[in-house]
């Protein structure tokens, strides 16, 4: 079942100003949300829509005016992609089930970023498509994700190179970010920082010594979801694997907000002050 119309216009009601919103999901068939988890969307370009999202049941819903935009179940049952697949070169939202649409836009995705940086819609899969690429625009791997609970494995891979060069770095800067995946890794970027995406909270030793012995990164940031002691005991083996292979300053950001949930402004003050730090210490 999708986010209920009434649920969603209650909690952002008509003459809300275009933004992100989070809220703890009521009555969430997963169970209580007490973390926010529910994100609804007022887009700048149509604030009589709402887009809903709720990454605790991963349910979706939305609202333009007093007609509800249902949520589109995934189907169980779809097939399974095998080799790379080429991205559009332009990226619309229209061309995608709304649950794709809720779960990119309560990222802070945009459809720029999305043709800028490989994100689409695989019909035949039917599932939402992350494309890694190098700094040439090669394309390293893909990373596809179920839109609905029910389709198992949640994420598959397709490496061109194997996992140990899975993902390349995006953006410019002395702050290298590592992230938990790329949606985060494209907002760091858009705010002006480098960022290295993993494909969860897993990095490959060979990854890291390529990345992070670069003459141009000076400081590292590892910026994790402290979902779990698991994710922590992650977060401290990666800074502990950086430590082999670079002298470097290496700091760690454990929240319960990833980069991709985070509002552009404050995202750019977080970075700005590990930036300042790195001048302080230099």
């Amino acid at each position: 079942m999708s986010i209920p119309r009434e649920l969603i216009q209650r909690l952002v009601p008509d003459g809300t100003p275009p933004g992100q919103y989070r809220f703890n999901h009521e009555d969430c068939p997963a169970g209580t949300d007490t973390k926010r988890r529910l994100y609804i969307r007022v887009p700048e370009d149509n604030p009589a829509q709402r887009i809903a999202y709720c990454h605790n049941c991963q349910e979706s819903g939305g609202a333009r005016g007093k007609g509800l935009i249902g949520g589109r179940r995934a189907p169980v049952l779809a097939s399974k992609a095998r080799s790379l697949i080429d991205p559009p070169q332009t990226v619309a939202y229209d061309d995608m089930p709304v649950t794709a649409v809720a779960l990119l836009m309560s990222a802070g995705i945009t459809e720029e970023m999305c043709s800028k940086y490989g994100l689409f819609y695989d019909e035949r899969s039917q599932r939402l498509v992350y494309t890694y690429r190098d700094r040439d625009g090669t394309i390293l791997s893909q990373q596809l994700r179920a839109l609905h609970p029910l389709i198992q494995p949640k994420y598959y891979s397709i490496d061109r190179y194997g996992a140990e060069f899975s993902s390349g770095v995006l953006g410019e800067g002395p702050l290298l970010v590592i992230t938990e995946d790329l949606l985060s890794a494209i907002r760091v970027a858009e705010a002006g920082g480098r960022a290295l995406p993993l494909r969860g909270v897993y990095a490959h030793a060979e990854q890291l010594c390529y990345e992070v012995t670069k003459d141009e990164v000076a400081t590292i940031l590892v910026w994790l979801d402290n979902d779990n002691d698991h994710v922590i005991a992650r977060a401290d083996q990666i800074v502990e694997t950086i430590g082999m292979f670079a002298v470097k300053p290496v700091y760690t950001y454990l929240t319960e907000e990833e980069p991709k949930h985070i509002e552009h402004n404050e995202l750019q003050e977080i970075l700005n002050e590990y930036q300042q730090r790195l001048c302080s210490t230099g």
